[in-house]
């Protein structure tokens, strides 16, 4: 094993003799993490171990690794970053201007899945060889993971993308450029007409701020349906509900699709609005007019279909 491999594993060891709460006892932590540091160091002085050039620097890698999500700390805690990328033992990051950065911190894939894991704890989803890809909200819910490992991808591959939990209305989307006033005023008398509505585009392309921006506008007497595989919509509303679709067990058992949440709502016929959003790859018809995948897409109840794909075409047969 490596020399932070060694200590980590050490202190450890010390945390779980003494029984430490990482998260709530952090500066027990650091002294635990010291002393695992300061005992390779004589160890390395009587031949045992290479000497360390920088303790001090090892001490905060081995305190985060333990108490914080490693390496990748910095990045995750940042506000300034919009979306980290794992690839294996390469983390990446693109900020608020669209700047793509080199995580500058060593790692390893076997850290980064280590902090992976850390990020599912708090939630239902696994990942593991039953479930090699796996999608989740991390982050005290201010985040979607979307994680894929061997055999489905060649190794490690995620992807962190943090929610713009920011209040958009159509107002604020033509101060801020994003569409001219009479677009605004047309997309809002369609959605007090109680009409079909579709919006499709690319990741990072607007949809979500589009889709609050619209709900915004919904009347506040009409109920909304919203049913989305990972929840990325908190828009504040006076009378409807969100609905999550959850994956299975580790048994394989409690899965609710996507499909059966949509059965829900469109039996109980208590609602004005329904939203429909699936993040998927490959173009899959098995949902028949309720759901064609591909990007996320949305859509108000009285058509209720959906284009494969961005096939807006289609969608209006």
């Amino acid at each position: 094993m490596s020399a932070y491999e060694d200590i980590r594993s050490a202190a450890i060891q010390i945390i779980e003799r003494r029984k430490l709460d990482v998260r709530a006892e952090r500066e027990l932590t650091r002294v635990a993490v010291t002393e695992a540091v300061g005992t390779y160091q004589r160890q390395a002085d009587h031949g045992g171990n290479k000497t360390l050039l920088d303790p001090a620097e090892m001490i905060e890698r081995v305190f985060h690794a333990v108490a914080d999500f490693g390496s990748l700390t910095d990045v995750l805690t940042d506000p300034g970053v919009e979306e980290i990328f794992i690839e294996g033992d390469r983390v990446s990051s693109i900020d608020g201007d669209g700047r793509l950065h080199a995580l500058s911190r060593p790692t390893t894939e076997e850290e980064n899945r280590r902090v992976v894991d850390r990020l599912l704890a708090d939630t239902d989803r696994h990942l593991d060889v039953a479930n090699p890809i796996v999608q989740a909200r991390v982050l005290r819910d201010s985040a979607r993971l979307t994680a894929v490992m061997p055999p489905i991808a060649d190794r490690l591959s995620v992807t962190i993308r943090r929610y713009a939990l920011r209040r958009e209305t159509l107002t604020s989307l033509v101060e801020l450029g994003s569409m001219t006033p009479p677009a605004a005023g047309f997309l809002w008398a369609v959605t007090q007409a109680n009409s079909s509505i579709i919006v499709s585009g690319p990741p990072g392309s607007g949809k979500t701020s589009m889709l609050a921006a619209l709900i915004a506008a919904i009347p506040p007497g009409d109920c909304l349906r919203s049913c989305e595989e990972v929840r990325e919509l908190h828009v504040p509303i006076v009378h409807g509900s969100y609905y999550e679709a959850r994956p299975p067990s580790l048994d394989g058992s409690g899965a609710i699709p996507l499909r059966d949440l949509v059965k829900i709502i469109l039996a109980t016929f208590s609602f004005s609005y329904y939203i429909l959003r699936r993040v998927s790859t490959g173009r899959r018809r098995g949902l028949g007019c309720h759901l064609l995948s591909y990007q996320p897409r949305w859509g108000w109840p009285r058509s209720g279909r959906y284009p494969p794909g961005g096939a807006v075409s289609e969608a209006c047969r």
